[in-house]
């Protein structure tokens, strides 16, 4: 448990970094930058005994790396690996983050339908792991892109369209 916990430091740690590289003067960005390469190098190094637990987080360290460099198109396709990745191996959480930040980035380039299905994706994985004040907090910054169905009081044509779109969604995101 000790190895995985210090894993997920290396992780968060570049996480956090990374949210905040652009609030930071030269000097705190080259000293982030280098401890993100350091940060991503043990988990590279980890990652060669047991890729099924590291790929999705270096994965997504990369595509928020792509972002902080402006290489949008990227980070978009690296997102959409470590959603993938995460998925594959049922690691929520990493799954929501990984949607959260990719929402995120389509915001910021004004793609706001790319937005939606992601920030409404991760809303419904961080409710799935129980990160209730997650899902406030997405709601308090989100709500205009979450979409809410109730399929209950659709007809079974808004039914099928609904679930032919996540479908799409999903293949788009394994390609």
């Amino acid at each position: 448990i000790g190895i995985l916990h210090y894993a997920m430091f290396h992780f968060y740690e570049s996480l956090v970094y990374l949210a905040h590289y652009e609030k930071m003067s030269a000097a705190q960005k080259r000293a982030a930058l280098k401890r993100v390469a350091k940060n991503q190098k043990i988990l590279k190094k980890w990652a060669k005994y047991a890729p099924m637990n590291f790929l999705s987080k270096i994965t997504l360290i990369e595509a928020e790396l792509n972002r902080i460099h402006r290489e949008y198109d990227k980070a978009g396709m690296l997102y959409d690996k470590a959603i993938f990745l995460a998925k594959e191996q049922g690691f929520v959480s990493e799954d929501a983050i990984a949607n959260e930040l990719a929402a995120k980035l389509w915001i910021q380039q004004d793609k706001n339908e790319f937005a939606s299905l992601y920030v409404t994706r991760a809303y419904k994985l961080y409710e799935i792991w129980g990160a209730k004040a997650k899902t406030f907090a997405l709601l308090d910054e989100y709500r205009q892109y979450i979409v809410f169905r109730e399929f209950s009081s659709q007809s079974s044509q808004s039914q099928t369209y609904a679930m032919d779109i996540e479908t799409i969604m999903d293949a788009a995101k394994t390609i």
